[in-house]
């Protein structure tokens, strides 16, 4: 299975809205190189907050949903606190209500989100 532009949007809309409804997302695409002609597609992900796109989350056509998802989850968890909106907060939430970000798991088709105290566990299903 490969991801297409509408999955990718999905998963990007599901991905920030654990953050906030009022965030948008601009998806663009990535490096078209493809020495080897084995037609991967990527994307650049950014979460546009306070109208200012951020950071950019790569993501690619060879991803399941469950993993591109993943892949989302913990790149906004990596650099989330760093912008002045969310600096400082946790992310993804931890499941247990703790203040500390959850762990993110790929489990065959859907993502985890674990508490790393053994406090709890969400499953998420992918969007697309």
């Amino acid at each position: 299975m490969t991801l297409s532009d509408p999955q990718v949007a999905a998963l990007a809309r599901q991905a920030v809205e654990l953050l906030g409804p009022d965030i948008a997302i601009t998806i663009e695409p990535a490096s078209s190189h493809d020495p080897y002609g084995f037609g991967v597609t990527a994307w650049l992900v950014y979460p546009v907050i306070d109208r200012r796109p951020e950071f950019g989350l790569h993501v690619d056509s060879t991803m399941s949903p469950a993993r591109a998802l993943a892949q989302l989850l913990d790149g906004l968890g990596e650099h989330i606190g760093e912008t002045e909106r969310f600096r400082g907060r946790a992310f993804p939430p931890c499941p247990a209500g703790h203040e500390h970000p959850a762990d993110v798991v790929l489990e065959d088709d859907a993502v985890l989100l674990r508490c790393p105290f053994g406090g709890g566990t969400s499953r998420i299903e992918p969007a697309a």
